[in-house]
């Protein structure tokens, strides 16, 4: 399963993103309206095989405003995530979206069963903040944004229960995919305890370190 994102931050253009298998088969495409907003053409996409596959970005053939521009385009697997950062539980850390229409991500470790929720913080006329996050198989199961025009704002996942035990990805970045800018991020337990346990009598396999105790003569 691999997340695709391509967002255009001056709205010069409606994108259009395809994705075809090394047949030439179209697997997954979508199309954004940039006009009224600055929201990003994303897909969901699940590939079948190992192998070669194409990524297409270009204008939306229905559209008819101008058709070209610079755009920001973001891929990410799933399942599992590559190039994550480590979330606990109760611990708040502090992030920025450097590109408009890239996406932080970040995973962490629960068992089957718990109930987490999150929230993305950013300050007035900053980002709009939205989150993601997706199960151990790539699927999204929660999701949440909010407007920062006017006010601080909040975007909140609220109750969210996890089905297996595993890491669970969580994605953060701008609703809109088209601005910049710092937030805060915070992963919660909503139960008793969260969190892989440890199995009763798990290998646990350390490094061996090997000191030189010097020569005698």
């Amino acid at each position: 399963m691999v997340l695709a994102q391509v967002g255009v931050p001056d709205r010069s253009f409606d994108p259009q993103l395809r994705i075809y298998d090394d047949n030439g088969i179209l697997l997954c495409q979508d199309t954004a309206s940039t006009y009224y907003s600055k929201d990003a053409a994303h897909v969901h996409c699940i590939l079948p095989t190992d192998g070669a596959y194409l990524l297409l970005v270009g204008t939306y053939a229905g559209a008819s405003r101008i058709t070209y521009g610079s755009y920001q385009l973001y891929v990410q697997r799933l399942n599992p995530a590559v190039n994550t950062t480590s979330l606990r539980f109760d611990t708040s850390v502090s992030g920025y979206v450097e590109m408009a229409a890239t996406l932080d991500t970040y995973a962490f470790r629960a068992a089957s069963g718990d109930q987490v929720s999150v929230e993305m913080s950013v300050s007035q006329a900053s980002i709009d903040p939205e989150i993601r996050l997706y199960g151990t198989d790539g699927v999204k199961l929660c999701e949440a944004h909010a407007l920062s025009t006017y006010a601080d704002a909040v975007a909140r996942i609220s109750s969210c229960t996890l089905p297996f035990s595993g890491t669970y990805t969580l994605l953060a970045g701008d609703y809109m995919a088209g601005e910049t800018g710092a937030y805060q991020l915070q992963l919660n337990c909503e139960g008793e305890s969260c969190g892989f346990p440890l199995v009763l009598n798990e290998k646990i396999y350390l490094p061996l370190v090997l000191r030189s105790l010097g020569s005698t003569e």
